[in-house]
């Protein structure tokens, strides 16, 4: 099913790869803000791009190295402390990258994809009603941007607010460019509340038949014991932070 937090698809770094490395594939990104970075650490902007480019090949514990260690030197910049706060919370350290992720969000009050993810950043942390706030500002900016909702829903879920979940999240299944993930998080939200009907429905409408059985059975038991969410959601993995482009 989908990830109990969506952060894919919402945030991207601010500074861009140069033009003779933006076609690269993530190896190939990789070796080359490798190259840019070992020739020059104290550049940022390499740092940033090296960073990045690690977390996408899931070299995380590496992207930490290199990122913490520009933000030592460069932690006021916004992109230095965006890309801090994305490599920590890819990490599992939610509760430190929440600082830098409040700098970038500070620093750059009308970027909505910095809200978002700090709001992804307080819902880790269990601090949802930051959380929230949060989503709510990168919706003014942005009303249009489905993962925001997305992760909205999602923020109510963890809250054990169902129905406002439930609310939100088929909201964000009928906007354009709403995707299967969205619909599996929609999917789970109705399990939670006890729709196993509709949530098997969204099941089998994008899955394989195999993997959809394999979430039917755990719809069917979030509606017996409900608390069994809260362990999916203490163990849902980091997510990917790279695409750029908004819904």
């Amino acid at each position: 099913i989908g990830q109990a937090i969506d952060y894919e698809e919402h945030i991207g770094v601010y500074s861009q790869p140069s033009p003779d490395a933006a076609d690269l594939d993530p190896v190939g990104a990789a070796a080359y803000w490798g190259t840019r970075y070992d020739q020059n650490p104290k550049d940022w902007n390499a740092a940033v791009n090296y960073s990045a480019a690690l977390r996408k090949i899931g070299s995380i514990e590496q992207a930490v190295r290199v990122i913490t260690a520009a933000a030592e030197r460069h932690g006021g910049i916004p992109e230095v402390a965006f890309e801090t706060g994305k490599a920590l919370l890819a990490a599992g350290r939610p509760y430190e990258a929440v600082r830098y992720l409040e700098t970038a969000s500070s620093a750059r009050p009308y970027d909505w994809k910095a809200h978002s993810v700090t709001g992804v950043a307080y819902d880790q942390i269990g601090e949802h009603k930051a959380a929230q706030e949060k989503y709510l500002i990168a919706q003014s900016i942005a009303p249009d941007a489905v993962s925001i909702l997305n992760n909205k829903g999602m923020s109510f879920a963890l809250a054990g607010k169902i129905d406002k979940a439930v609310q939100v999240l088929r909201t964000a299944a009928t906007r354009p460019g709403a995707d299967a993930r969205i619909r599996q998080n929609l999917a789970l939200a109705l399990a939670i509340r006890g729709d196993t009907q509709e949530a098997e429905r969204l099941a089998r409408s994008d899955l394989p038949p195999q993997i959809a059985e394999g979430n039917i059975e755990y719809f069917r038991s979030l509606a017996v014991q409900p608390a069994y969410w809260h362990n999916y959601a203490k163990d849902a993995d980091a997510p990917d932070f790279d695409q750029t482009t908004a819904p």
